[in-house]
């Protein structure tokens, strides 16, 4: 069985967003980034706006797909997540019941926060893809 997680890295200005996540079944406390999981039959880029929607309040516009990660559980499950990249847009930050807090925050310093496995990989991958374009 697969399981889809759309996600996305929020940029604005220089910084990307991260939501906290509540006490849950999974990555209690641990910093996340906006999205969800692929529902039967859905759009990706539908998924990710809801879902960005839904938890935090605000518009994005989604630009390309960032990374792509894959990890498995005991039961059989294999997790597979596309991770877009977007652009802020407008509105304020309105945390879902699922997040209790959030931050923009520079995405090399973010690697030292307490990460969900798929979010410290897109962070890496983005800033080295972004070192690669500097050279």
């Amino acid at each position: 069985m697969f399981v889809i997680l759309i996600k996305t890295l929020i940029f604005k200005e220089n910084e990307v967003l991260l939501i906290k996540r509540s006490n849950s079944n999974f990555a209690s406390y641990k910093w996340d980034l906006p999205g969800g999981k692929l529902e039967f039959k859905e759009d990706p880029i539908d998924c990710l706006k809801r879902e960005v929607l839904e938890e935090t309040g605000i518009d994005i516009e989604i630009l390309d797909i960032a990374s792509v990660d894959t990890s498995f559980e005991i039961d059989k499950i294999q997790y597979i997540s596309l991770i877009y990249e977007a652009k802020y847009l407008k509105g304020d930050i309105t945390l879902s019941c699922e997040h209790e807090d959030y931050i923009w925050i520079n995405p090399k310093q973010a690697l030292d926060m307490d990460l969900v496995y798929y979010t410290k990989n897109a962070l890496k991958s983005h800033i080295k893809r972004k070192e690669r374009l500097m050279i």
